[in-house]
């Protein structure tokens, strides 16, 4: 049986849903025959949108919902986190001075500079009363 090429995963307001949801990411990816290094980025840029989305976005403790889809059109995975917190535009955001010694930058922004690094298009829309991050990786680069 050929595994569908996209699913959906609606995630609660709490930070142990981020484990859930890199569990449903690796079982996705692993039918799909996606390279090692491609995971890894996706792991690790889906963990920090999500855990932004729930720490600043609705807040920890907070009620909301998260809706994240993958999907591998072609040689790409795509991933699309959806929310319906305060617009918030995470590209906005000046990339950090990386020749500052970290205990002298301000908090915050590293996230997604990472996130801007690691995939190979990343866009935001504020669309219906939804924040919408989409990230895509190729899963034939290096």
């Amino acid at each position: 049986m050929v595994a569908p090429s996209s699913a959906d995963l609606t995630l609660r307001c709490d930070l142990d849903e981020v484990a859930r949801a890199d569990a449903w990411l690796q079982e996705f990816c692993s039918g799909h025959g996606v390279v090692e290094d491609a995971l890894y980025d996706l792991r690790l840029c889906l963990d920090e949108v999500l855990a932004n989305v729930i720490r600043h976005g609705y807040g920890v403790g907070e009620t909301g919902k998260i809706l994240v889809t993958v999907a591998c059109p072609g040689d790409r995975v795509r991933l699309e986190v959806r929310d319906a917190a305060a617009p918030f535009n995470p590209l906005d955001a000046s990339d950090p001075d990386l020749d500052v010694a970290p205990e002298d930058r301000p908090i915050g922004g590293l996230g997604i500079f990472l996130v801007k690094q690691l995939m190979d298009i990343v866009s935001y829309d504020y669309e219906d009363g939804e924040n919408r991050l989409s990230m895509e990786r190729s899963l034939r680069r290096r």
